[in-house]
C-alpha cells in the first residue's frame, strides 16, 4: 500500500514540475527564485476571485476582474535585491515575453525621473487577450503577470472606464 501511495506521489509531484516549466516565462521565474532566491506568489483564478472581498477590493475593479477570466496570477517582488540584480531580471523576464508572443502595450512616458517606469505587455491572440503582463523597474521593481481568457472589446472597455476623461 505503501508503495502504491509513494508511486502516485511522484506522478503528481512529476506533473506539477511539467506543468511548471511550460513556456519561458515559467522557466524564467524558476530559475531566477532558484539564482537570485527571488521568490514568486503564484495564484489560481477561482482562490483570486473568493480571496477579492478580503482584499478590500473596490466593486469596479471587481468586475474588471471577474471579466477577465483569470487562470492564474503570478506577483514577483524583487525591489529588495541590488539594483544590479533586479536589472538583469527586468532583461530577462522582458525577453521572455517577447519570445513567448507577448506584445509591448503603449506607455506614457514618466514625467520625471521619480516616477516609477512600467512596461506593460499583452498575449493576443484573434479576439482573446491570453495574458497580460506589468513590469516595474525601480525603485519599485516587481512583475505581475495573469493567464487570462479576455474578448479584446471588454479589455478596451476596462482601459476606457480607468483613464481619466
Amino acid at each position: 500500500m505503501k508503495k502504491i501511495v509513494l508511486t502516485v506521489l511522484l506522478i503528481i509531484i512529476s506533473f506539477g514540475a511539467i506543468g511548471a516549466n511550460e513556456g519561458k516565462i515559467d522557466s524564467i521565474l524558476l530559475s531566477m527564485e532558484s539564482q537570485y532566491e527571488i521568490e514568486s506568489v503564484r495564484m489560481k483564478g477561482s482562490l483570486f476571485r473568493m480571496m477579492m472581498p478580503l482584499m478590500k477590493i473596490d466593486r469596479q475593479t471587481r468586475k474588471a476582474f471577474k471579466a477577465m477570466n483569470i487562470e492564474e496570477i503570478v506577483i514577483t517582488d524583487f525591489q529588495d535585491e541590488p539594483k544590479q540584480i533586479a536589472s538583469k531580471v527586468v532583461v530577462q523576464l522582458s525577453e521572455a515575453l517577447e519570445a513567448t508572443g507577448y506584445m509591448m502595450v503603449q506607455q506614457k512616458e514618466p514625467a520625471s525621473d521619480e516616477e516609477v517606469k512600467v512596461d506593460s505587455y499583452a498575449l493576443i491572440e484573434s479576439e482573446k487577450v491570453l495574458g497580460m503582463a506589468i513590469l516595474t523597474h525601480f525603485p519599485k521593481a516587481s512583475f505581475l503577470w495573469i493567464r487570462c481568457s479576455m474578448d479584446i472589446e471588454k479589455l478596451e472597455e476596462m482601459v476606457g472606464a480607468t483613464m481619466p476623461k
